[in-house]
């Protein structure tokens, strides 16, 4: 969060991002929407915590961004 905080205060034209691609325009419109995706699933999850269920069924390896586990093969 503090990353993405601090890179929002740069005036940059042109993000390279590992999953999303490339961002040329509404760059700060891009983090701030990246911020609000983060604080809704911590909001989640908090909530899930104080309904009583424990971390490992709240976050059973499921992953924090996509909840997608990708598997490499072996080299």
């Amino acid at each position: 969060m503090e990353s993405l905080l601090r890179l929002d205060g740069l005036e940059v034209e042109l993000v390279l991002t590992s999953h999303g691609g490339m961002i040329q325009k509404k760059v700060h419109p891009a983090f701030l929407n990246c911020i609000q995706r983060i604080m809704e699933r911590e909001e989640k999850i908090l909530h899930k915590l104080d309904r009583g269920m424990s971390q490992a069924d709240v976050l059973p390896g499921r992953g924090f961004f996509t909840g997608i586990r990708i598997r490499f093969p072996s080299p």
